[in-house]
């Protein structure tokens, strides 16, 4: 089930620190809950020093499509700094696919 929860109903609402020595320990209770992060394939074209333009295709775990996208251009951007006698220009994303997804239970 997809539940989402609106907590805008929060605003204004003047909610107070409670004590715990007040609550019976048997009374506690744990929510569980899971994140979805999904697996984006990304196909990207870029060219190289030597001015060869090449394809490729790189796997990207993100919660969404444009988390993936801020995550590949990161990724370029620190593989350029770590090899500078290998730097990429001109990157362009050419499609990203959904490709699966991993649950963690928290």
């Amino acid at each position: 089930m997809n539940r989402q929860f609106n907590f805008n109903i929060l605003d204004g609402h003047n909610i107070e620190p409670f004590e715990d020595e007040i609550l019976n320990q048997s009374s506690l209770r744990e929510v569980h809950y899971s994140i979805s992060i999904q697996l984006f394939k990304i196909k990207y074209s870029y060219l190289t020093k030597r001015k060869n333009m090449k394809e490729r295709i790189i796997k990207i775990k993100a919660f969404d499509k444009k988390a993936a996208v801020i995550q590949f251009f990161k990724f370029i951007q620190i593989e350029n700094e770590d090899k500078p006698h290998r730097a990429i220009s001109n990157v362009k994303i050419l499609g990203i696919n959904s490709c699966g997804y991993e649950v963690i239970s928290v």
